[in-house]
């Protein structure tokens, strides 16, 4: 891990005036050039589902109306600007006592940030709590009855309710403000509105129509329309095309300028992009040509291949699934940093596959990207996929297990099924039988349903522009495994499967180790070990335990023997297949006492765990650069043994003592340094060159 590296990211608005990473900073500058040259009273609605960036959008123009923008230092004491948060006024709260608590938080804030002088902000604060010293008897009235009914037009029924007392006082306040100094409007934000319940929030937006219009002053709401729809479900019924009116009515009467966030303009690609790069979870230098390629129609009219940048593989993905919320995206990223650390920790341990190329790396990268989206987007699919990873096997069998025909059977959906599978079939997205078979499993949820041909699409990006025609199989399996930490799921299925299948973090000794081996793991083929292998392993264990009595050894099924000194790994130890024989593999740590350069040994072949790249991500991490490997035979391993166990013990000093080879993005200047490390070899008695990786 870098010392810089950001681990997650919180759900926070953006408020950057200087910049904002979504790419809608024109729609900020026109929506506060409009603040600042119309006239009032105005009410605007910014509309946008929930976490579509509505507060980042209203903290910017808070930001240039401030005069903190270089565009807008003009602005400066201009504008009185007050922000409200309805959800906050909103707890154990009913309709009527949050809208006492919203005038009352705006009264306040006018006057706190007014150049009223004190004796006038006194009387008009006095004379606002004589106005709603009765919010107490709201409040206890809340559950409702003939006093909750008579308390109601008591507040917002009559021509000298309190409402109309408040919107008086409010009117007078905000004419002294402007007038007894330089502020030319008074802005407020009312923020949250979405996360109320729907009828209390159309209640509250009933109740505080009636304040809005004041001269001198602009409300900016940020809202969620469909929120407002099912607010009014219980008045107007179901929404239809027949009394759309009516809902729309409503909301014309309280905004007089309607915004609906630009969802489909944010620049999504380079804004995830970073995130990503904060993470560290990528790390590709623009002019870097990925391995990603499309098909086009060049001037010839021919088809040829280009390749495809990394901003468009990730707009590709979230198109087809998360889409361009950002509350969505921020779960993405925090969802991949925290699959990262974990994926780290098994590299650190031993664990998890070496990749021959960065180019096999960032295949890797994003298809982890892919799968954590359709994770968070489609959870049955993830789930499906979980107990079926290679998605191109799924059949009519594999869609039964889920549906169990419900699309046939069911009475209502059996009337739409047969004549939409027709129809869908005609399609390039459903043509193929596993695509076939997504359909009748989308069919049986509405929301899926709608989704079908995205998820296809999905399915299909991933098969044939990122796998292309590496192993499907193997390739998912290890995605889900490691994925399986962020799923969310009504059942253990992902877990029990895991166990069912014979699958195990650790073994528990030697002898469980091997038979592990030879039985084969979830992620592993069955293994021909002999018993002179075994005797082999097991000799050279019983001397690592008697070498080294404070080190702890654990048996893991794919990383082999692993030896750790105050909880850092010195050597891990392992038997693997290779083509036709098996090999003994040994990692270790280089050593300071040999300056960090692996060595050379005659009869074994001794290789840099990661070629040197500072462009490939895996190079940061310890497991990529720390360490060297050595493999080769039995008989190779036993007749170097002295000259192995020096380089064991070497490493074991090395990590007890704390004196690992380290690196930074912190400490670029080192980066040479490490590249010496990488290409120089040494045996007992001299120094040599070997060939830099460019090269190879």
């Amino acid at each position: 891990m870098t010392d810089n590296k950001t681990i997650g990211i919180i759900d926070q608005p953006h408020d950057d005036y200087e910049k904002n990473p979504l790419g809608i900073d024109k729609h900020a500058k026109a929506l506060t050039d409009f603040i600042s040259g119309c006239d009032t009273p105005l009410t605007i609605g910014i509309q946008g589902e929930w976490g579509s960036g509505k507060t980042s959008l209203l903290r910017q123009i808070e930001n240039q109306l401030d005069g903190k923008h270089r565009d807008y230092t003009e602005n400066k004491d201009k504008f009185l600007q007050i922000w409200i948060n309805a959800w906050e006024h909103s707890l154990l709260s009913n309709p009527e006592e949050s809208l006492l608590k919203i005038v009352n938080q705006i009264i306040k804030n006018m006057l706190n940030q007014s150049a009223l002088p004190n004796k006038e902000k006194t009387e008009i604060n006095n004379t606002f709590k004589s106005l709603v010293k009765g919010a107490a008897r709201v409040a206890a009235s809340a559950a409702g009855g003939k006093e909750g009914v008579d308390l109601f037009n008591e507040i917002s029924g009559q021509d000298d309710s309190v409402i109309a007392r408040l919107k008086s006082r409010l009117k007078v306040t905000a004419e002294k403000i402007v007038n007894s100094g330089t502020t030319d409007k008074i802005v407020i934000y009312v923020d949250d509105l979405d996360r109320i319940n729907p009828v209390n929030a159309v209640e509250i937006l009933e109740l505080l129509k009636n304040i809005f219009d004041v001269k001198n002053c602009i409300f900016v709401l940020a809202i969620d329309y469909q929120v407002v729809i099912k607010g009014l479900e219980g008045k107007f019924g179901k929404k239809t095309d027949e009394n759309e009116w009516e809902f729309r009515a409503f909301f014309d009467k309280i905004i007089q300028l309607p915004f609906m966030m630009p969802l489909g303009q944010y620049e999504l690609g380079s804004y995830v992009k970073g995130l990503l790069e904060d993470i560290d979870y990528i790390d590709i230098d623009s002019k870097t040509e990925l391995p990603f390629k499309k098909e086009i129609q060049n001037d010839k009219k021919k088809k040829e291949e280009v390749s495809i940048n990394l901003d468009e593989v990730i707009t590709s993905i979230l198109g087809n699934s998360i889409g361009s919320n950002p509350r969505s995206i921020k779960r993405l990223i925090n969802s991949l940093s925290l699959i990262e650390l974990f994926t780290s920790m098994e590299k650190d341990e031993g664990e998890g596959s070496q990749k021959d190329s960065w180019e096999e790396d960032i295949v890797d990268d994003m298809l982890m990207f892919a799968i954590v989206c359709l994770q968070i987007k489609y959870p049955d699919i993830y789930d499906l996929l979980a107990k079926h990873p290679n998605f191109k096997d799924w059949n009519d069998d594999i869609a039964f297990q889920v549906t169990h025909k419900k699309e046939e059977i069911d009475e209502e959906l059996s009337k739409t099924f047969q004549q939409d599978f027709e129809q869908f079939m005609k399609l390039e997205e459903f043509n193929d039988s596993w695509e076939q078979a997504l359909f009748r499993v989308c069919y049986i949820k509405p929301r899926y349903r709608r989704r079908a041909t995205d998820i296809s699409s999905l399915l299909n990006y991933i098969d044939k522009t990122i796998l292309v025609e590496k192993n499907t199989d193997q390739k998912m399996q290890d995605v889900i495994k490691k994925t399986g930490v962020t799923a969310v799921s009504t059942s253990d299925t992902l877990q029990s499967d895991n166990k069912s299948s014979g699958y195990q973090t650790y073994f528990g000794d030697f002898d469980a180790w091997i038979e592990g081996k030879r039985q084969g793991v979830k992620s592993e083929k069955p293994m021909i070990i002999s018993d002179t292998e075994v005797e082999f392993l097991r000799m050279w264990y019983n001397k690592f335990k008697t070498e080294y009595p404070d080190a702890e050894f654990t048996f893991s099924p794919t990383g082999g023997i692993s030896g750790k000194v105050n909880r850092k790994k010195f050597i891990n130890f392992a038997i693997w297949k290779q083509k036709k024989e098996n090999i003994i593999g040994m990692m270790l740590s280089r050593a300071k006492k040999r300056e960090f350069i692996r060595p050379k040994i005659d009869g074994l072949n001794v290789n840099d765990i990661r070629k040197y790249n500072p462009k490939m991500k895996s190079y940061k991490v310890p497991w990529g650069y720390q360490f060297f490997d050595i493999n080769g035979s039995v008989k190779a391993f036993n007749d170097r043994e002295r000259i192995i166990f020096e380089l064991v013990n070497e490493s074991y000093e090395s990590t007890k003592n704390g004196h690992n080879l380290s690196i930074s993005d912190k400490k670029r200047g080192q980066h040479l340094r490490l590249k010496n490390i990488f290409v120089k070899t040494d045996d007992e008695e001299n120094h040599g060159e070997a060939e830099p990786w460019e090269k190879k």
